[in-house]
């Protein structure tokens, strides 16, 4: 038995966090293991998952603190942060987030760029209706969003 990739959303709490918690959820290969309201608390939960989806809050772009932060202590983890501004999507794909999205990103599109992320980094198959919605994507898939 494949043992499901673990999560992690640091967010702070409210709609936004149970938003992407539902989105999460909607990949039934994904476990989420921690939630936390900045990236300080995240690191210092024990958990080594595989995603770390990071919203970064406000203009004073502290995004690349937080992402330095969450890739040192787990250098293997995939980090999807969504951001404000393009100015913000830079300074994060400079900082090393493997995706850098525009808040506001469709759900559908979201979790098609999580789920290439983490075929990238382990296949790992689902079963289910989860396989037959990667199916069905599969044609529609985005391409991964240059730097």
């Amino acid at each position: 038995m494949n043992q499901r990739p673990t999560a992690m959303i640091v967010a702070p709490p409210g709609l936004l966090r149970e938003g992407l918690r539902a989105a999460l959820n909607a990949l039934c290969r994904l476990e989420i293991v921690g939630e936390a309201d900045t990236a300080a608390r995240a690191v210092a939960m024990a958990h080594d998952p595989a995603l770390v989806l990071l919203s970064v809050q406000g203009p004073e772009n502290d995004g690349p603190v937080a992402i330095r932060a969450i890739k040192s202590r787990w250098p293997a983890a995939r980090c999807v942060v969504l951001v404000e501004s393009v100015a913000q999507q830079q300074a994060a794909r400079a900082a090393g987030a493997d995706q850098a999205l525009i808040k506001g990103i469709r759900p559908a599109k979201l979790l098609r760029l999580i789920e290439g992320l983490l075929d990238e980094k382990q296949p790992t198959g689902c079963e289910g209706h989860c396989a037959n919605l990667r199916d069905r994507d599969r044609g529609h898939a985005s391409p991964r969003v240059a730097p």
